[in-house]
Formats: structure tokens, sequence, C-alpha cells
């Protein structure tokens, strides 16, 4: 079976085997769900300032976000007034909304014409401006105008149980200087994938709103962390008598309230999901080089010792050397336009580790293991998830989803290149036993007569979103990607990556934009039946559900030779529990 041997081999020729493929429709979300923006009005670039008060677990927020308008949002009524619709979580209070339009001669600033209307369900706010959309189009027109929407907000940090957006991540410290007493560390992390980000700030928090950022954080003076996706700009202390920043810490329970204000760089053009903060305090490596000069360093709770960090350095800068080489991606990851990577290592976190972009978060029992004494089942593990994480940087973060329909894009190229890095790097490590393993396993889940298919319909409810991270969306997933490298080889499969990654950098795709490229690339046998037989085989495996049980029969009895092949979808308590004679697998 192609998912975990590669393309089924049959010893026959191709003229006893015709099998059709029947044709699907592609599985697109409506863009008319209640709980899809719309797509007129979208973000350029935000600017956000995050004040968070650690101690009583709350934080304030300002943004300015630029907006961009296609024309077809002014084929309304363009008396009526100009109204947007964007992402906040429930917990999020607006304290004002304001719309600025930025003229090198003057300047207009516009309300809210009536209190922001937010559906609790859909995470959605609309909001409605005193302005019409008749003078919106007069102005927006010029070219030296620019439209903005300004933000003031507050909410809530999140904890304990519900790891994602902005929460609480804690450990215990051992103090050096008083008698060996511990005591807990208490800092800040984020969580966004899929769609925590408008739980921190007011976001078009869908993958294909892709957009630049400059983040600013009020901290507490004494955090040895700050951290977000670009390197660090600037550090300003500020006043007291304005800014207070509790936090509690030390075995004496001591609360300081001193703040800095740390301006980052503008970050590449991302998705809202792949923003990333960390404050508190956390030891940190040396710097690294990689190949294309990126600087890493790896952050850790103080109770690890600094081997097992700098263990994780070293693997970490391996892979992205991989990467980078011109036998892989040969696009280095230092053309994203960060200047760092930086890997973090935190108690609390909900998955085994998240790839933002230039602050990839681990738990920290996945990311700091011991060179010496840790199994090798560790150290494998460690390894891969190191890899899987650096191939975002590419698959996931240069070029994300259209939708989350289409995030096997993300994960399942992930998995798998995950184990060929790992394979580069470490070659006694033998990951190709754990591949197979994985393989072999997800076929348990596939059998299912109430399995999924790999690339799914989503409306866009969150709950839905987040249950599509699954062993069909990864392990499946990998095995489609391994189908179709056995069948092109991976040098072939590599260029092929390559002349996509570059086609849709900075931008988004679907899995029809990737078979297109994989189409264009396959030489197979240089015969035109070759032509469009990589779309083929995926739309086969990724729009269906489960696997086929592919039956042979020979009669021996027969005067001349003959075989007949059928087959039927494979399911875990035998063909007469489930009929399903449509499904063509192409093999």
């Amino acid at each position: 079976y192609s998912l975990y041997k590669g393309h089924l081999c049959m010893m026959f020729s191709k003229q006893l085997i015709l099998l059709s493929l029947v044709a699907y429709l592609q599985c697109h979300p409506s863009s008319s769900s209640s709980f899809r923006l719309p797509t007129a009005i979208r973000p350029k670039h935000y600017s956000l300032t995050l004040h968070p008060n650690i101690d009583n677990g709350t934080f304030i927020g300002t943004e300015w976000i630029e907006l961009e308008i296609d024309a077809s949002y002014f084929d309304a009524d363009l008396s009526s007034n100009f109204n947007l619709s964007l992402n906040i979580y429930p917990t999020v209070s607006l304290n004002t909304a304001s719309l600025h339009i930025n003229r090198t001669s003057n300047n207009s600033v516009y309300a809210l014409e009536s209190p922001a209307s937010v559906n609790s369900t859909t995470e959605i706010a609309s909001l409605t401006f005193a302005v019409s959309k008749q003078t919106i189009r007069d102005v927006y027109n010029d070219t030296n105008t620019a439209l903005h929407l300004y933000v003031e907000y507050s909410a809530l940090i999140r904890g304990d149980d519900d790891m994602a957006g902005l929460y609480y991540s804690r450990y215990q410290r051992i103090d050096d200087d008083d008698d060996g007493r511990s005591y807990t560390v208490t800092n800040l992390v984020t969580q966004f994938q899929p769609t925590a980000a408008r739980s921190v700030f007011p976001c078009f928090d869908e993958p294909d709103f892709k957009a630049t950022f400059d983040i600013i954080l009020i901290a507490p003076a004494n955090a040895t962390t700050v951290l977000s996706n670009a390197a660090v700009a600037s550090r300003t202390s500020l006043d007291e008598d304005t800014y207070q920043c509790p936090w509690t810490i030390g075995s004496d329970n001591t609360t300081l309230t001193p703040c800095v204000r740390v301006t980052f760089e503008r970050t590449p053009i991302m998705s809202t999901y792949l923003v990333a903060i960390v404050i508190g305090s956390y030891n940190v490596t040396d710097v690294q080089l990689s190949h294309d000069n990126t600087t890493q360093r790896v952050y850790y709770p103080s109770i690890f010792d600094a081997s097992r960090a700098q263990f994780a350095l070293d693997q970490s800068v391996r892979v992205l050397n991989a990467f980078g080489d011109a036998s892989v991606f040969n696009i280095p990851y230092a053309d994203s336009g960060l200047s760092k990577l930086d890997s973090i290592g935190v108690s609390d976190f909900a998955a085994g580790a998240m790839e933002n972009y230039g602050l990839v978060i681990y738990r920290s029992s996945r990311l700091l293991v011991d060179r010496e004494s840790s199994s090798q089942n560790a150290k494998s593990q460690q390894l891969l998830i190191i890899a899987h994480e650096l191939a975002h940087q590419w698959f996931g973060n240069l070029v994300s989803p259209q939708w989350w329909d289409d995030i096997w894009l993300n994960e399942g190229y992930a998995t798998f290149m995950s184990y060929y890095a790992a394979t580069l790097v470490e070659s006694e490590y033998q990951v190709n036993d754990l591949k197979y393993a994985a393989l072999s396993n997800v076929l348990l889940d596939d059998a299912s007569v109430y399995t999924e298919a790999v690339k799914k319909t989503l409306s866009g409810d969150p709950a839905e979103i987040r249950a599509a991270f699954n062993s069909i969306t990864y392990q499946k997933g990998m095995g489609v990607i391994n189908t179709i490298a056995n069948m092109m080889g991976m040098h072939e499969l590599l260029r092929a990556i390559e002349t996509y990654l570059r086609q849709y950098a900075f931008g988004t795709a679907n899995s029809s934009a990737l078979a297109t490229v994989l189409d264009a690339a396959y030489t197979g046998d240089g015969n035109d039946s070759d032509e469009g037989v990589i779309s083929e085989v995926m739309d086969a495996y990724i729009l269906q559900s489960g696997f086929p049980l592919i039956s042979v029969v020979f009669d021996a009895d027969a005067e001349e030779d003959w075989v007949e092949i059928t087959q039927q979808r494979f399911v875990k308590f035998g063909a007469r529990f489930y009929e399903d004679e449509t499904m063509v697998e192409q093999v």
C-alpha cells in the first residue's frame, strides 16, 4: 500500500491494469460561512503595543491596523456608513475604535457610529463608523492616502489548563542565594494557532490575511527574557509614575513594578497565528550562527542543565543549515528577512511545539534532553520535533495555507521533511524506522468507518479547526507525500518544492497550487500518459476518506492466463460492514 510502502508495485504490465479515477470537487469552505470574514478589506500592517499586568492577570493593548480595500467593497450602497469586520475573542473589551484617513495635506478621524457588535459564537466584531462609503472611496483612490483602524482594548491573561492566547507558564526555581529554597517563576507565553491571536489583539485572524507587524512590549524591567518574532530594536526604561509592571518573583515574594519598553524590528509578511511573545525569566545559551548568519539561541528554565540547551542549539543549527542547503530547499532562512531564530523550552505547553516565525516555542521536556544520558528514543524525538518546527519556517510560515482545510500542506510536509532532515543530520539515529511505524499506525485510524479525509471541509468554527490537527492530517498527509516522493524521486521533488516556495513566498497557497507545480516538474517515463498523474494520485488520497483493499484473483483452470483485480475501501470490521463501490485509488 502506497501510504507506507511507496507507490504500489504489481508485477503486471500497465495494459493489464485499467483503473479510472473518480472526479472529485475541491473541498473549499463557503465564503458565506458565518465564521468567515469578508475579504474585501484586508490588513496590510499592524503596529501593536501590549502592556501586561502579570500579578493581576490582565493586559491592555493599543494597535494601529493599516487597511487595504478592494474595489468590490464599494459596489454596495455608497451612501451607507463605512463598516468592517474582524475577529475579537469574547473576553477582549473594546474600549475605543476610530478610523483614520492619513493624507499628505490633512488627516481625518471618524468615531464609531454605535458600539461595536461582537458575536461571541463566531468571534467576529462588526464596526460601523460615522462616515459614508462614498467619502472613503473618494479619498482612498488618492495614492497619498492611507487608511488606519485604531483600537484600544483590555483583556485577560489565560492560564492553568487554558494554554492558548497569552497565558501563564510557571516553573519552580531554586534560589542559589537563600539556602536553596524554591519559588515559583511566573512567565507569560503565547500560543495562537489556530485561532487564539484574536484573544490578544483584534485582528483578521485567518491565515490568508497576511501582514507585517511592529510589536512593542511594556514588560517588567527585571524580566530577563522579553521575546517576540523579530530581533530587539531598542529597550528603554519607563517612568514609574506613568507605567507600572507589577511582577512578584523570588523566594521572598518581592513585587517589583518598574517597566521597560521593548521595541522589536518589523516582521516579515505573515499570518496572525504565527505571532509570538514570551515575557519572564529564563536562562539562555550563547549565540551560534547558521551558515546564512542567522543568530540562534535556546532559552530554558533554570532548573535544566545548560548542557541540555546547548545540545538542542547544536541540533537546531545543523537542521537549519540542512534545510537552507542547495540540495534541499535552496532558500536560506535569512531570506525571510528575519535575522534570528530563537528556541525556548517552556513548562506549560499544550502541543509538543509551535513554529512561530523566528521564535519557536517547545514543551521543555521535548526540547531539553541530555546528549549523554537520555534514551535514544528521546534524542530521536528531540531531533524530529526540531526538524518539524524548522521545516515550518518554509512550509507554513514562508508559504501559508489559504485556509485551514489545507493544513495538511503545513503538517504533512513538515512531518515528512522532519524525517528527511533528521536522517541528513544524524543518519545513525535511523529515524526512518520511526517514520514507517508512524505510517503503519495511522492505518488503524484511517481504517475506521468514521475517519475523515486529509483535506477537510471547515466552516471556520474554532473548535472544528482545532480538531483538524490529528493523525490523518499529520501522518497520512506525510504518507501522501511519501508516495509522491517515491514516484518523483527526492531530487525531483525537492526542486519542485523549491519552485513552489519561491512562487508563493510570503503568500498563501492551496493543494491545487502545489499539485500544479508537482505535475509540471514530474518527468515520469516521458509519455503523455504521465501528464497530470501527480494530481491524480494526490487527489485520490487527500479528498477521500480511508484507503483501499486491493484484491487479485487468479483462475488456474482458465484456458488463458488472466487475473481479476478489484478494489474497495478497507475498514476494520471487514467489507460487509462498509460497501463503497465509488472509491477508486490511483495505484
